[in-house]
Formats: C-alpha cells, sequence, structure tokens
C-alpha cells in the first residue's frame, strides 16, 4: 500500500487513505465527462446558419450573450467574432438556465441561447432547422440554438477536439475489462458521435449537471 501510493503521487494520483485503493480493485465501471476530460475543452466555431437576416447578425446576438456566461463554449464564439471583425453589443440583462442555456436583453430584444430543452420549454418552434440539426449532429459538433422575441433566428455549431491519447485510455480500460461510459449533458447524436470515435458504446446524454450525481448513484 505505501509503494502504490507513493507511485501514485509521483504520477500526479492523489489516494486518500488505503481504505480507498482497497475499493479501487473493486471499480468495475469507469464513467468519463466529455467536454474538457475526453476532449481538449476548447472547442472552434464550424457553422453559423442563420435563418433570417446575416450570419454575422445572428453571431453577433448570441456571442454578445454568451460571453457572460463562462460557459467554455462561449470562448469559441466570442473568438471567432473577434476574427470576424463582428462588434458584440452590451446586455441590459442576463440570466443563466442550468444545462439549458442563457437569457438576456441585447438593445430592447429578449435573446435567448441554448439546447432543445430551452426551446421546448419556452416554447420556440424549431422545425425549420431540423435538416441542419440532424447533419449537424451527427458531425460530433455542439449546437447553440438562437431565439430573438420568441422566434427561432438561427443555430451555432462549435466541435470540440479529442485529447490524442483518449483514444488509447479507452482500450486499456476495455482490455482490463472495465465498463467504459460517457456522461454529458450534450445532445445524444452529437455524443454518441464523439464516443463512437474512441470506441465507447455507453453512452448517457442530455443529463443535466444537478442529476449527473444520480446517475453515477444508479450505476
Amino acid at each position: 500500500v505505501m509503494v502504490g501510493t507513493g507511485k501514485a503521487a509521483e504520477n500526479g494520483i492523489i489516494i486518500k487513505n488505503a481504505a480507498s485503493l482497497q475499493i479501487a480493485t473493486e471499480i468495475d465501471k469507469i464513467i468519463f465527462d466529455k467536454t474538457g476530460t475526453l476532449t481538449k475543452g476548447k472547442p472552434k466555431l464550424t457553422d453559423v446558419v442563420s435563418y433570417i437576416g446575416s450570419e454575422d447578425d445572428l453571431l453577433m446576438l448570441a456571442a454578445s450573450l454568451e460571453k457572460s456566461s463562462g460557459h467554455v463554449l462561449s470562448d469559441a464564439m466570442v473568438g471567432a467574432a473577434k476574427e470576424k471583425g463582428v462588434s458584440l453589443k452590451e446586455l441590459q440583462q442576463f440570466e443563466t438556465i442550468s444545462g439549458k442555456g442563457v437569457v438576456g436583453k441585447i438593445e430592447g430584444s429578449e435573446i435567448l441561447a441554448g439546447n432543445r430543452r430551452l426551446m421546448q420549454e419556452t416554447p420556440i418552434d424549431i422545425g425549420i432547422a431540423e435538416g441542419d440539426l440532424d447533419r449537424l449532429e451527427k458531425q460530433g459538433k455542439t449546437i447553440t440554438l438562437v431565439a430573438k422575441d420568441g422566434k427561432f433566428i438561427g443555430l451555432v455549431a462549435v466541435r470540440d477536439t479529442l485529447k490524442e491519447f483518449s483514444k488509447t485510455i479507452i482500450d486499456k480500460l476495455k482490455k482490463m475489462g472495465k465498463d467504459v461510459i460517457m456522461m454529458t449533458g450534450d445532445n445524444k447524436r452529437t455524443a454518441e458521435a464523439i464516443a463512437k470515435e474512441i470506441g465507447i458504446e455507453k453512452v448517457l446524454a442530455e443529463v443535466l449537471p444537478k442529476d449527473k450525481l444520480d446517475e453515477i448513484k444508479k450505476l
């Protein structure tokens, strides 16, 4: 036990006590979060699809709203807006809706940016985007849907890059006989596309942050 905890510490792994090390031998399921764990957590903007007006106007609204969210997706949108020379607007109001998106006011208009669940609960009709959603999600891209004053106006897609060693780690764990699972708040199709790339068959998608512990308890 002393040698084991010592070697672990050399590799940056802190083991609380001998009992924890003993319990670790009984672990049969390994649950990974996606963003920042299996992926680098530095997504890049890949697509802007506007159904009314210009793509730059849509990106301006999405990035202006997302810049206050602190979410990893916001950096991709804000960075892309700067690269394109798109000026961001000041927010009059802002609120985060955990696991779903953000809402705020820009120049007197209410802007929503988030996932399908946010649009369904509002409710806002996104039927016009189904073809684009299917195509982009199958490419493993994360979609932010944008609405203005209760009307769906477009979507923004970003794609994160897998860490170089993610597939190797998954393969090793599977050879050890471990049940490997990916859990994420991302859309099911997007999550499954990423999981397929690294050889994970079991995916728990669209899990809200507050529900992740419950999912682990179920397992």
